[in-house]
């Protein structure tokens, strides 16, 4: 095969992008040949022709989950031409993120209160979550697939995005893959309006405001 010419960086590392068009389909071996030494650090690689998909993988699930109830994804395979794909392996994997967020209207809009932060609901400054999900799967009758997904479960309840990716795998081995990002937000957030200066002493008046997701009251 052709050889590329690359140049070592300070630690020995170096990068190239092989962009020679190499027609035949098949087993390929790469490797890095020094000028003063044995070849090193052989690998393998397949090189398939390309082809088009026949079906497509759709993910639907909530716009937003509350971080006190459990919720679902739901997948459907279903091929262009029409029909569905049953009995077909699903790949569920699932990745959560910290997520910053504020109610809106909690950001000073509201004249003199003070809203509650991820502290009010976690305890923790750092975001925890449970490991990343790895599941099995096969489409049903109707090419259907489901993966509940519960936040309660989590050891914190800090804000969160949770990162589904469904791959299925059809009846030639060519694997489709969805993903679908859902935020989990807390179902309300507290705020308090108290005097922040008292010329005298005397009874502290004090209002509450619950404000949901959206910042409605």
């Amino acid at each position: 095969g052709p050889a590329v010419p690359v140049t070592l960086d300070d630690v020995g590392g170096f990068h190239v992008r092989f962009a020679e068009k190499t027609e035949p389909t098949g087993d390929y071996t790469i490797k890095y040949e020094p000028n003063d030494g044995e070849a090193c650090g052989a690998l393998t690689v397949k090189k398939e022709a390309y082809r088009l998909p026949t079906f497509e993988a759709v993910l639907a699930g909530p716009a937003r989950a509350p971080l006190d109830a459990p919720f679902s994804v739901n997948l459907l395979a279903r091929f262009f031409a029409g029909g569905l794909l049953s009995d077909r392996p699903v790949t569920w994997r699932v990745t959560q993120f910290p997520l910053a967020w504020t109610p809106p209207g909690s950001d000073g809009t509201r004249e003199g209160y003070l809203f509650s932060s991820d502290s009010r609901f976690s305890g923790d400054s750092a975001f925890r979550s449970t490991p990343v999900l790895n599941r099995e799967a096969k489409t049903d009758a109707g090419g259907s697939a489901a993966l509940a997904l519960d936040p309660t479960a989590e050891p914190t309840a800090q804000p969160r995005q949770y990162l589904v990716e469904a791959t299925v795998t059809g009846d030639d081995d060519i694997q489709v893959r969805s993903t679908l990002r859902i935020p989990a937000l807390p179902p309300f957030v507290l705020g308090v309006h108290v005097p922040r200066y008292l010329p005298q002493p005397g009874a502290i008046e004090a209002e509450a405001l619950a404000l949901d997701p959206d910042g409605k009251p």
